[in-house]
């Protein structure tokens, strides 16, 4: 009990996961989903998907112990939930979301491309004898992140057509920074 409770007051942002057998796996985000910790969270999505091949998998997102999450995250999470329903014709299930991550997932429209509910509700397996494994951080380069926070906020605006005004400026900065850690790059080269 005393472990729970420490965890639940200061989380450390990470992602872990687990593997409930035939196709399910359930990932867990803790602490906050940020554009620090989504390209791992969506290269564990490329990598389990990837080992079970399009139609055998099926994601299952538990948020119990997750704050929040910004853009960048939700653009990933909204990335996972359509590669899900084109390769496996069902939705992606996220669980245990708190209030606030609910009405951020549905402010960005990101709400309508997942099943919302609870593990039950979905007919997860039970996780009780699950084992977790953390997903280590990804080393990634200034220009892999640039490009991940582009991607991520293209899909956004891609899923729901107001989010084109809400990232407009953001995806202005983004290439605009791309093209300077494109430029550096090939100076230093």
């Amino acid at each position: 009990m005393s472990n729970q409770t420490a965890t639940n007051s200061h989380p450390q942002d990470s992602v872990l996961f687990a593997d409930l057998g035939e196709g399910f796996y359930v990932i867990q985000v803790r602490g906050k989903g940020t554009f620090a910790n989504s390209v791992g969270f969506s290269k564990l999505i490329e990598r389990l998907a990837q080992q079970r091949g399009p139609g055998h998998y099926r994601f299952v997102i538990d948020l119990d112990q997750c704050e929040t999450m910004d853009s960048t995250f939700m653009g990933a999470l909204s990335a996972a939930a359509l590669r899900q329903r084109r390769e496996c014709q069902q939705p992606l299930v996220v669980t245990n979301a708190n209030d606030h991550v609910k009405k951020l997932l549905d402010t960005l429209g990101v709400s309508k491309f997942v099943q919302m509910g609870s593990g039950a509700s979905a007919n997860v397996p039970p996780t009780e004898q699950a084992r977790f494994q953390k997903e280590e951080a990804s080393q990634v380069s200034m220009l892999e992140r640039i490009v991940h926070m582009i991607e991520t906020h293209e899909t956004l605006c891609e899923i729901n057509s107001e989010n084109q005004a809400r990232f407009e400026n953001v995806l202005k900065y983004l290439r605009e920074s791309l093209e300077k850690e494109q430029k550096a790059a090939g100076d230093g080269a």
